[in-house]
């Protein structure tokens, strides 16, 4: 009975690490601030979160601030009116962080529907509206 015990733990285990190990929200993770961001003003003293068109016209990326070790990540995208979403941020990262300051990047898939050259309004984390710009 006890190796049958200790199968279905080893069992439980791997499954529980396989879920977690496949579930982060983006598609792309950066440490630098892509070319479609070039113009953008950042305040160094206070940088808040961005969202930009990505190259392909069918991904936005997602510019966090914060420490390299655990970055703030994209969690999910809502709809909260027609042409205004949320994003939801969330620390990635253990218990033990660097305190440096540098941009991530985050490649996430755009909501249905919403093309290149719509003008959307985006709410990164709780506070950061933002218009976001028709892509070049």
């Amino acid at each position: 009975m006890g190796k049958r015990r200790a199968a279905a733990a080893a069992g439980l285990l791997a499954g529980a690490l396989l879920l977690t190990g496949c579930g982060t929200f983006y598609t792309e993770k950066l440490r630098e601030t892509p070319p479609e961001a070039a113009g953008i003003d950042v305040d160094v003293l206070d940088p808040k979160p961005t969202v930009v068109w990505a190259d392909n016209g069918e991904d936005w990326f997602v510019i966090t601030w914060g420490s390299s070790s655990c970055p703030a990540a994209p969690v999910s995208l809502e709809e909260t009116a027609p042409g205004e979403f949320t994003i939801e941020i969330a620390r990635e990262g253990g218990p033990i962080c660097t305190s440096d300051l540098g941009p991530t990047t985050f490649r996430i898939s755009a909501p249905e529907g919403v093309a290149p050259g719509d003008t959307v309004v985006v709410t990164v984390g709780s506070d950061t509206r933002i218009e976001l710009a028709p892509a070049r």
